[in-house]
This record gives structure tokens, sequence and C-alpha cells, in this order.
């Protein structure tokens, strides 16, 4: 049986006046609609805040130099009166008006339920690797997952993406909410959280947004170094080196490659996977990298600023 709980949609942004009336206008036109919607804004030299402001959104700011893709997503956790935040970002667009429905709906039905996560369709303009990855990562079938599974499988049973997530307000704050500072992967952190604390993750991929990317190397490498450095910290301590679902992940974005697109792929593949394991292994590093340099080398700059 469905029971009736308040969603809030929490969106941080920088300089979006582009991109944020797309998502607002979507939000706007979902069957179920938020009680709150949140718009942390990191010091936007554009419109954004008014753009907010219009849409009739809460909008809150976060000194540039503060942001922390744990603790600014804390802040909208602890502002909301809602059960349920729902997490995306400001490019992101949702597929069809059952969005949220479609997210919200396990958490709604299932008591243990903490956190859902949904599927990101590519841009119709991806290069071909990225609509391949894209495709691998996402998968058209859902599936749960519980603390059995983290000791079955690892780190990859707690999959879980803030570009388009719900989580049951009450059990993520009961597990400390979002790790901060936080580097990169809160979303996956707090997933791991709230299975430790006994409760499930959720894939729905009815639950879909058009989202995708197109990094080139530098850029690649840099949010893989950002992982590494994640990966280097306390928060997963005791599952074990992410290696094993590496290589896993390897294997199988390989595959899809040349099922999608062929041989011709196989070149891209292979320069776009070495700038991913190099910015691992160096990110994992960190540590014997001086200051100064960790910060040139990192797509978080103010992670760093922040320590320093």
């Amino acid at each position: 049986m469905q029971e009736t709980k308040t969603v809030a949609v929490v969106i941080p942004t920088l300089n979006a006046g582009q991109q944020l009336p797309t998502i607002l206008d979507s939000v706007k036109r979902q069957g179920l609609q938020p009680l709150e919607v949140f718009v942390l804004d990191s010091e936007s030299e554009d419109d954004t805040r008014a753009i907010g402001q219009r849409y009739g959104a809460s909008v809150m700011s976060i000194a540039r130099r503060d942001f922390d893709h744990g603790g600014t997503r804390n802040v909208g956790l602890n502002a909301t009166r809602a059960d349920i935040a729902v997490y995306t970002v400001q490019d992101a667009v949702p597929s069809d008006d059952n969005w949220l429905t479609n997210l919200c709906r396990p958490i709604m039905t299932d008591a243990k339920v903490g956190v859902v996560t949904g599927r990101q369709i590519p841009r119709v303009d991806a290069t071909e690797l990225e609509k391949a990855t894209r495709l691998l990562t996402y998968p058209v079938e859902g599936y749960r997952r519980d603390v059995t599974d983290l000791e079955r499988i690892g780190l990859r049973a707690a999959f879980c993406t803030d570009t388009n997530a719900a989580y049951r307000v009450s059990a993520l704050r009961q597990v400390g909410g979002f790790p901060a500072p936080c580097i990169v992967h809160e979303d996956m952190a707090a997933a791991v959280r709230l299975m430790r604390g006994g409760y499930v993750l959720v894939y729905e991929p009815r639950a879909a947004i058009v989202h995708s990317h197109s990094y080139g190397l530098r850029e690649q490498f840099q949010r893989y170094f950002d992982m590494g450095v994640f990966f280097a910290g306390d928060e997963l301590r005791g599952m074990g080196r992410p290696t094993r679902n590496a290589i896993w992940y390897m294997r199988r974005h390989l595959i899809a490659i040349v099922n999608q697109g062929g041989p011709r792929l196989l070149g891209p593949w292979f320069i776009d996977t070495l700038a991913r394991a190099i910015g691992v292994f160096v990110g994992g590093n960190y540590k014997m990298i001086p200051a100064r340099l960790r910060r040139y080398l990192s797509r978080q700059k103010s992670y760093w600023s922040r320590l320093s």
C-alpha cells in the first residue's frame, strides 16, 4: 500500500541561467508535485538566483569556496520539511512527467528502501563512446541491493548518482547525512551508510533523466583523479580496494563498446580508459603529491582550498 509522503527537489547550481528554466519547467509538469524546491547556488554570476525565485524555489546561497559535494547537499537535507529528498543537477532533464512518481514510489511503498537511483539517458548529440557508456552504466532492468550485496560484490552494489536520486530523509539523517568534506561520490558513500544501516537501495530505470557529458582526456583524468582521492579516504574503510570492481566494469565496458560501436571505437575506448586508470592511480596516491599540484590535477578546486 502506498503511503502519502511529501517530496523536496534539491538542485545545486552554478551559472545555470541557460539550463535552470528547463528543469524547473519539467518539475512543474510532474504528476507528483514537490512540497519544496531548493536551489543551492554557489555565487552564480548570471541570473540563476532570480530564475529560481521566479519559479518559487527556495534559493540558498553557498559561498563558492565552500562548495562541497557532500556538505552542500546536506544544506538541502537539513532545510527540508519533506519526507523524501530528490537530488538532481542543473543540466539534467526528466524524460517524462512521471519521473518524480517513479523515483519516489519505492520509498513510498516499502519502509526498507532508503535510497532510489534512476536511469540516465544520453543526449542525442552525445558521442558514440558516451552513449555506449551510459547504456551500460544505466541498464533498462531494475534491481534491489542491501548490505549482503555489499559483502558479495563490493562497492558496485552501492552504485548511486545524485544526478538522479531520492533519499528517505529520516533515514539519511539517521546515518549522518552525506559525508563532508567529500571530493566526489557523496551519493555512493551515502548509499553505503544507508545499506549498512539496514536500508535497501533500489535502481529504478523508469525514473529516467536525459543527461550526459563529453569529457576530453584532461577532464576525464581529473574526474578519476578525484575518484582516486575518494577511494583512498576513510569513508569506505573495510570494503577493500575497488580494483576488482574496476576490472569487472572495464571488461563489461569493452564488450559493450564492441557490440554497439564495432572496432572503430576501440581506439577511443583505450585512450579514455587509460586516462581514467592513470587518474585513479595518481589520485589514490595523492598524499605523495605536493599540495599545489593536487589542486591542479583535480576538478574539485574548492575541496583543496578548504583543506589548506
